[in-house]
């Protein structure tokens, strides 16, 4: 697994230090203003074998890694002209809550999935049963289901994504998903899964789980969910 702190616009005589934490300990250092000491300084850290053969500057490679590797990793940058960047990165998984916890084959299943609070915003991408769930993303102000239209079609899919921003300047997304019921496949469990994305690099996946069943008064399948937050 590689930490990868990029570092766009600056060239290398306008950088003083780069530096990994691992939630508050610090775990790496480079430094450039200190001729006469090692630039790099590697800290002991529990849950992280960091391979220091592979890593430079600012991207450091994670040769294993174990429960307690699970933090929040945050990268300082410090530089001329008082730059100065930071890239923080929750532990926490997102997180999938559905509007009914059991759909029939005609209704509309309806998801949101929300990522945890991160700098900076995370990208979410939603798939069922391995297979990309794309639609129109829209603010929920420009975007409104019309009236007595409760349903999609089979083939309709409708995205809508939000933020919220913080005080301490985070933000997290959130992905509200509909679609038709006749998606989920009947005699197998059926998994839709939202995997949150930092700058292309640091993933976190959940997964929701559906089982189809017999309904028997009406002698039709229906699905519930049965394991929620899993991955």
């Amino acid at each position: 697994m590689w930490l990868n702190c990029s570092i766009i616009d600056l060239d290398y005589n306008q950088i003083y230090s780069i530096k990994w934490f691992k939630d508050n300990d610090e775990m790496y250092r480079f430094i450039t203003s200190s001729p006469e000491e090692l630039p790099t300084t590697f800290y002991d850290t529990p849950g992280i074998v960091i391979d220091e053969s592979r890593s430079n500057y600012g991207n450091l490679y994670v040769s294993r890694s174990e429960f307690k590797t699970e933090a929040d990793f945050r990268c300082e940058v410090l530089a001329e002209n008082d730059f100065n960047t930071a890239i923080q990165i929750k532990r926490i998984k997102p997180i999938i809550v559905g509007r009914k916890s059991f759909f029939g084959p005609n209704e509309s299943v309806n998801l949101t999935c929300t990522s945890p609070m991160s700098t900076p915003a995370a990208r979410l991408v939603v798939n069922l049963n391995g297979n990309s769930l794309i639609g129109t993303n829209s603010s929920q102000k420009n975007r409104h289901q019309p009236k007595g239209r409760n349903n999609l079609d089979e083939q309709e899919i409708s995205m809508r994504t939000y933020h919220q921003y913080f005080e301490n300047g985070q933000s997290s997304t959130s992905i509200n998903v509909r679609f038709s019921g006749k998606r989920l496949q009947s005699k197998k469990i059926n998994q839709f899964e939202c995997t949150s994305s930092i700058i292309h690099r640091f993933n976190r996946s959940t997964i929701a789980s559906f089982e189809s069943k017999l309904d028997p008064k009406s002698n039709q399948t229906t699905f519930q969910m049965i394991d929620f937050n899993r991955g």
